[in-house]
Formats: structure tokens, sequence, C-alpha cells
């Protein structure tokens, strides 16, 4: 058991890893997810936010990884969605 929650903890260091830029900033041109369900794009978003391993995220680092998640484009209303998602 404590092998395979290893393996997942590399799994996900990596995984956000490959989501952030040389600045440690998430880049919002890396992966993202196109052609993903709502669901699927609220999932998603949350363990984004569980990678973060951070207690307290700011509205604009939530923003951010909006962003990354639901691509901005895609979603004129992001604000309103993140907002909906954390009052759930």
């Amino acid at each position: 058991e404590e092998d395979a929650r290893d393996v997942v903890d590399i799994m996900t260091q990596s995984i956000f890893g490959s989501l952030i830029d040389v600045n440690g900033e998430l880049d919002t041109q890396r992966g993202g997810t196109t052609g993903k369900s709502k669901s699927k794009k609220k999932k998603a978003f949350l363990e984004t936010i569980l990678k973060s391993r951070q207690d307290i995220l700011s509205m604009a680092e939530l923003m951010s990884i909006g962003m990354l998640c639901f691509r901005s484009d895609e979603d004129p209303n992001l604000d309103k969605t993140i907002r909906d998602i954390i009052d759930e």
C-alpha cells in the first residue's frame, strides 16, 4: 500500500511539474482540457488545486488554475464558474 501511495505521489508531482514553467508559474499553454466535459474540467481544476499542496490559494491563483483547466476563451464567466465550485 505504501508503494502504491509513493507511485501516486510521484505521478502527481510529475503531472503538476509538467504544468509549471521555468518561473514556477502555471503555464496555461501546456496541457489543457480541450474537448472534455464540464465535470471533467471541474475535476481537473480541483485536482490541480490539491497538487499545489498549498493550504490557502488567492483568487488570482485560483483564476490561473481555472484558466488552465477551463480555458477562459471557452468559459467567458470563469470567475463565476470558480466561485460556484468553491461554494459547493
